[in-house]
């Protein structure tokens, strides 16, 4: 993705067609178009950085260095093949009490990643009607 610049910017102004920030003092760009841009020429550590963060949002373990990551993705087409379709590759934990680690974290396409939480759910829902039937005083 390439920005489309203005012809004359106004000083102090992003170049970038349509936008109505202001730049930095130090940097051309925007801080959302800067950041875009940073984004764009570090796609590795960018997933990573989002990854530890989302991590942290759910209050999971993240023990994942970035040499790791680095690793673990070049043995698969992860980056190129991340998103939300339903063939899109997810970052899944293999047991979903671990945090992620090296050794806890595998590749799976969306669908695959749907079916696993799904089953996940099924196997704790039969157990406790399993618990609450045997609980019962009848």
């Amino acid at each position: 993705m390439k920005f489309i610049l203005k012809t004359n910017p106004k000083p102090g102004a992003c170049p970038v067609k349509f936008c109505r920030r202001k730049s930095g003092c130090k940097k051309r760009l925007c801080d959302r178009h800067h950041h875009q841009q940073w984004r764009m020429k570090n796609p590795v550590r960018a997933a990573w950085i989002n990854l530890r963060h989302h991590a942290a949002q759910r209050r999971k373990e993240f023990t994942l260095s970035y040499d790791e990551f680095v690793t673990f993705t070049s043995k698969n087409s992860y980056l190129d093949d991340k998103g939300n379709t339903r063939l899109a590759l997810h970052l899944d934990r293999i047991d979903d009490t671990l945090g992620y680690t090296a050794s806890n974290i595998q590749v799976l396409t969306c669908s695959e990643n749907v079916i696993k939480e799904n089953d996940r759910k099924k196997y704790v829902k039969y157990f406790q009607e399993l618990e609450a039937a045997s609980n019962c005083p009848f």
